[in-house]
């Protein structure tokens, strides 16, 4: 569905361009690696996907942690949770 929210749009579009990134970063450094000799390719998948792995955690580090947009976009943060049971569930057991 077409999100018409602007700022759950850029949440949804940063976050999907964090776990492309990282997802794909292996994938991608291996085809490229293949132009590269043998002693070459390793380290090039190796440092690639730790440099694009680390920039992909900013990104989503940016989204998460820092409880800015998350916390704006987040469906939770507008509804507050129900601190009693409800009646239905009075009888019964818990354990």
């Amino acid at each position: 569905t077409v999100e018409r929210s602007a700022l759950k749009r850029e949440f949804y579009i940063t976050f999907a361009k964090g776990c492309i990134l990282w997802f794909l970063c292996q994938p991608a450094l291996a085809c490229i690696a293949v132009a590269f000799n043998d002693y070459q390719r390793d380290k090039l998948i190796t440092v690639g996907v730790i440099l694009c792995q680390a920039v992909a955690m900013v990104i989503l580090y940016r989204l998460f942690l820092s409880h800015s947009l998350y916390w704006e976009v987040s469906s939770l943060s507008s509804v507050t949770l129900p601190l009693t049971i409800s009646s239905a569930h009075r009888g019964r057991p818990h354990f």
